[in-house]
């Protein structure tokens, strides 16, 4: 043909020079033949591994560069951030504030050559919306101290409360007396976890005082004597 197209591969990690021959020939069958060299850059190969795939909010999860042929690099961690980092590992966090499902996020790893050859690999990484532990109460009250616990958590579904005096429950939003029959200030620290639909946690603490109960008595100044 006068006009040929072909494609010339590189398959190795080098760069390949490929010679190329054309003979020209007239209607009168007379010839001449030129050359000419076709260079071919190595293209390199974008790879990378997960520590995690999944995980709750926040996510942290080790990317392995396992590329090859490439001199830089640009990551794309689908949350608007990006990194030409060229170490062989690093670590990247994702986020969930948001929920209620789970957010998804794309990683792109872009590897390039010197001679502008580039290569793509895809992963993906899920994060498990935030559970946030939270509570009111009282911080501090007389014994007996009924304290009615306010639950103001968040993304929760389940929950354990551990009532720093050896007593537990798993209801919701309980109530739990102190007592105090000591004669300094009792210090009590109720802990609050709560547990997510997808079983990621979140913990919670606070100090509530209780002061000793009173002790009344009556001394009288003498036990006998005459009426007035």
């Amino acid at each position: 043909a006068p006009t040929p197209e072909h494609t010339s591969l590189n398959t190795t990690g080098a760069v390949q020079v490929f010679d190329v021959m054309m003979v020209g020939a007239n209607a009168f069958g007379c010839t001449d033949t030129t050359t000419a060299q076709i260079t071919v850059y190595p293209d390199p190969v974008a790879a990378v591994q997960l520590g995690g795939t999944i995980g709750c909010h926040p996510f942290t999860a080790e990317l392995i560069n396992t590329s090859t042929g490439a001199d830089s690099f640009l990551w794309n961690y689908g949350d608007g951030q990006t990194s030409t980092t060229a170490d062989s590992a690093h670590t990247h966090t994702w986020f969930n504030y948001a929920g209620p499902g789970i957010a998804t996020y794309p990683i792109t790893l872009t590897a390039t050559t010197t001679y502008g050859c580039t290569s793509t690999a895809n992963v993906q990484v899920e994060v498990y919306p935030a559970v946030t532990a939270a509570f009111a109460a009282p911080d501090s009250g007389c014994a007996p101290l009924t304290v009615p616990f306010i639950n103001t958590s968040t993304g929760a579904v389940s929950y354990q409360w551990f009532f720093g005096n050896g007593f537990y429950s798993a209801v919701a939003a309980p109530t739990h007396t102190y007592d105090n029959q000591g004669l300094d200030n009792a210090t009590f620290t109720p802990t609050l976890v709560a547990t997510s639909a997808y079983g990621c946690t979140d913990t919670t603490t606070a100090d509530i005082v209780v002061h000793p109960r009173p002790i009344a008595q009556i001394v009288p100044s003498t036990t006998t004597g005459c009426p007035p």
